[in-house]
C-alpha cells in the first residue's frame, strides 16, 4: 500500500525555515505538535501497523510564497527538495518517492528546479499551492512551468 501524499518535515528544512523565517512561531508550533512530521521514529512506528505501508512525502504547510521573498522562497525549494531526496534515498522501502516543492514567485526559477528535482533528483511530480502569494494559478506567467511539468509527464499536486 502507498500513500500518496503524506508530509513530512525533514530536519534539515526545518532548521532552514526557522533560520530565514523566525517570525513564524504559530505554525511552527503547530507543526511541532504533528511528532511523526518530524520523528522518523514515531512515524516508523505508525507505518508499521499496515504491513508493506510506504509513502510518497512532501512538505506541508506554509506555502514558501506566503512567508518569504523570491530569492529565499527559492533558495528554501532547493533545500527541501535536496532533504526530501535524501530521506527517500535513505529510506526507499518508507519513502518510494517524493514530490518536490517549488516557489512560483520566480515562474522561470520554478521550471529549473522542477526540471532538476525529476530529473537529478528523482521527484515524481510537484506542488504546488491553489494561490501564489494571493495570485490565482492561472495566470500567463505560470503557463510555462504547467508546459514544462506536461512534458514530464507527472502529476501535479494541488494542496
Amino acid at each position: 500500500m502507498i500513500d500518496l501524499y503524506t508530509h513530512i518535515l525533514p530536519a534539515s528544512f526545518s532548521a532552514a525555515l526557522a533560520a530565514v523565517s523566525p517570525g513564524r512561531g504559530d505554525i511552527a508550533a503547530r507543526l511541532r505538535g504533528v511528532r511523526p512530521l518530524h520523528d522518523l521514529d514515531a512515524r516508523f512506528r505508525a507505518m508499521d501497523a499496515v504491513p508493506g505501508y510506504s509513502q510518497v512525502i512532501s512538505l506541508p504547510n506554509p506555502p514558501l510564497e506566503d512567508i518569504l521573498p523570491a530569492g529565499a522562497a527559492a533558495d528554501l525549494a532547493r533545500r527541501a527538495n535536496d532533504a526530501l531526496a535524501e530521506l527517500c534515498a535513505r529510506h526507499p522501502d518508507r519513502f518510494p518517492a517524493f514530490v518536490a516543492t517549488l516557489s512560483l514567485l520566480d515562474p522561470e526559477g520554478a521550471v529549473r528546479e522542477a526540471g532538476r528535482a525529476i530529473t537529478a533528483l528523482g521527484a515524481r511530480g510537484v506542488q504546488v499551492f491553489t494561490n501564489v502569494a494571493g495570485k490565482p494559478l492561472d495566470r500567463p506567467e505560470y503557463q510555462p512551468l504547467f508546459a514544462a511539468l506536461a512534458a514530464h509527464d507527472l502529476p501535479v499536486w494541488l494542496h
